[in-house]
């Protein structure tokens, strides 16, 4: 109804005014600017990041109960990719620990006889898991792969190594192994 209006006010002004009643139509107002302290104060919040996709993913099927421990697992990569990167802080990672924490513990991850815990799979059948494929809350050192690396090589390629102690120049290097020495590492054994 209105744009029929606006064709009919245009088509009485004529056609050389056509064009600007097209872009006046078609194209938003102006907006005011903004005063420049609130797009300073804009600016100064920083980025903010949620809670991981694959947390939520998980909580939605935990409410219908639809949760395996693959979704689990997910949701546990998820939010170690959310601390390692420095997107959350510490207290939120922790809060979000627990309640993960309370989802292994519930979902018979844990088995006191060490045998591993038994897993129900979709057809009905009940099969023995090994202690590999159960999930169990470690807490570790934050260095990269240290499970599989070398300590030297962990402590080498970590953030918070490298840029405390600039590890990648000589001098770094040095300032590493001297470390490593005063804390009593032999260096063939790193």
């Amino acid at each position: 109804m209105v744009a029929v209006a606006a064709c009919v006010a245009v088509a009485a002004r004529g056609p050389a005014d056509l064009a600007g009643a097209r872009q006046r139509r078609w194209w938003p107002r102006a907006e005011a600017p903004t005063p420049p302290h609130l797009r300073r104060e804009y600016y100064r919040l920083g980025t903010f990041h949620g809670k991981p996709s694959g947390c939520l993913m998980y909580d939605l099927a935990h409410a219908l109960r639809k949760n395996t421990n693959e979704l689990l697992w997910l949701a546990c990569v998820a939010l170690t990719d959310q601390f390692v990167h420095d997107r959350i802080t510490n207290e939120r990672y922790q809060a979000a620990v627990m309640e993960l924490e309370q989802h292994i513990n519930g979902s018979g991850n844990l088995d006191p006889s060490g045998f591993g815990s038994v897993l129900t799979l979709k057809d009905g059948t009940k099969i023995r898991a090994s202690k590999t494929s159960r999930i169990a809350y470690e807490d570790e050192p934050r260095l990269m792969l240290l499970r599989e690396w070398s300590l030297f090589d962990s402590m080498l390629c970590s953030s918070y190594v490298a840029t405390k102690l600039k590890t990648w120049s000589d001098n770094g290097l040095k300032k590493l192994k001297l470390l490593l020495a005063r804390m009593g590492f032999p260096l063939a054994d790193c």
